[in-house]
């Protein structure tokens, strides 16, 4: 017998053996779980009300009261591993998946359907140990080895020896995004949700890079964008650099600030505004500043936009255009509304509309259709297509603004720029560019 051939048996036999080993689930016939290998053999006995699926090599084992359809209601979760070994008998109301190592458990009230609603939590191993006890109201998962935590209705963040890397000095901190959070100290409801406060920025080693003395809060590229008494301000290592004397801020990108105060003029009863808190105003004014706290475009605009490629969407005089960063005119102040981009071949189109009609321009702000249609359909950009309907029928242009197809489809599908789907009436067939038939 060759090497090749014994190996080829050896495998299969392991095969075999693995196969066996796999835990099914059983019910006996008072209706309770167990598990059997595949030889049915039965390897835990059916005492349990519900087992889960085995998840990451284990599976929650469960006794309680159970649903109409059979999951658990009310009751207590322990851990089975896939070699049918019971490594924590069921005394948690709430056993979570396992994150890498450690897994969450909770003991307290639960809701039916056995999530939690108040009591604590803590974590285990998976030999079944608990290595974090149960303090906690409430405990998220490790994030670069450390967890979000409350502790006697504060939060704060641990290491997984309980050593406290960010103290308990907040009534809420939110998940960590780019190695920053945004703290919060004030009230909250039962589900730690903010309510009436102030709020600050964290980075992850818990340094305050921004107290939590502010109504809003955000940091960005070394600079602290703050909101108080419902003004905006820009402060950079502690220094003020613009002195809360705008309504607030709508964007930021290439070192510009876009900023607007509300004023009192031309009231528009039938699109009312409202402020970031709820309260209406009439109008507002548009400007852009720098970080050096500069007025580097002048409050001029009615509305304002900024497309985070050094232009701007601004609305002047009742019609939109679009600006520089120098506050020159890219594109002419001739439209009714021109619409934030939309995704398409890697780059982002635009469309316009002027006098009820539909037009479509580059992120540059070069035209590719007039505005002369009823709809457009920038979906299928990706093919360089673009679907047009005027009178309810339907054609393509490229992104050229050539005709592709002609205007008297009822339905178009594009497959790419050489195939469509179309429908006149009760007919649908493929064309291609040329509008010649095609399979």
């Amino acid at each position: 017998m060759t090497t090749k051939t014994l190996l080829t048996i050896a495998f299969l036999i392991i095969s075999l053996s693995s196969i066996s080993q796999k835990l099914i689930k059983f019910k006996s016939e008072d209706g309770k779980v167990g598990l059997k290998d595949g030889n049915d053999k039965i390897i835990l006995s059916p005492i349990y009300d519900y087992i889960y699926d085995f998840n990451r090599g284990f599976a929650k084992i469960f006794i309680g009261d159970t649903l109409d359809y059979g999951a658990p209601k009310q009751g207590v979760f322990g851990l089975v591993n896939d070699n049918g070994e019971v490594i924590v008998e069921p005394k948690y109301n709430h056993i979570y998946n396992f994150n890498k190592t450690w897994a969450r458990v909770f003991i307290g009230k639960t809701y039916d359907g056995c999530n939690p609603i108040d009591g604590k939590y803590g974590f285990i191993d998976k030999s079944g140990k608990e290595v974090i006890q149960l303090n906690y109201k409430r405990a998220n998962r490790f994030y670069y080895g450390i967890c979000k935590v409350n502790l006697n209705g504060k939060v704060g963040y641990i290491d997984s020896t309980e050593n406290v890397v960010i103290p308990f000095n907040y009534d809420h901190i939110t998940s960590f995004r780019k190695g920053l959070a945004t703290t919060f100290v004030g009230t909250t409801d039962d589900k730690g949700n903010t309510l009436e406060g102030k709020y600050g920025v964290i980075d992850i080693s818990g340094k305050e890079l921004i107290p939590a003395i502010y109504d809003r809060a955000n940091y960005t590229d070394g600079f602290a964008f703050v909101v108080n008494n419902n003004k905006f301000g820009l402060l950079k290592d502690g220094d003020t650099i613009i002195n809360f004397i705008y309504d607030g801020a709508k964007g930021y990108a290439y070192g510009i600030i876009l900023v607007y105060n509300n004023v009192d003029e031309n009231t528009d009863d039938n699109n009312p505004i409202y402020d970031d808190y709820g309260n209406e105003i009439v109008e507002r004014k548009y400007g852009f500043v720098d970080t050096l706290g500069n007025l580097v475009i002048p409050m001029i605009y009615d509305d304002a936009i900024d497309l985070r490629n050094k232009l701007s969407i601004v609305k002047k005089d009742g019609y939109y255009g679009i600006i520089n960063r120098a506050g020159e005119t890219i594109l002419d102040f001739s439209y009714d509304k021109i619409y934030q981009p939309e995704e398409g071949n890697g780059e982002y189109q635009m469309r316009t509309f002027k006098d009820g009609k539909y037009g479509c321009i580059e992120p540059n702000g070069k035209v590719i259709l007039e505005p002369k249609y009823d709809r457009i359909n920038l979906s299928y950009y990706d093919s360089g297509i673009i679907v047009v309907t005027n009178d309810e029928k339907k054609g393509c242009v490229n992104s050229k603004g050539e005709i592709v197809l002609p205007i008297e489809f009822d339905y178009i599908s594009v497959y790419n720029e050489n195939k469509f789907r179309v429908t006149i009436g009760e007919k649908t067939y493929f064309v291609n560019s040329k509008g010649e038939k095609i399979e």
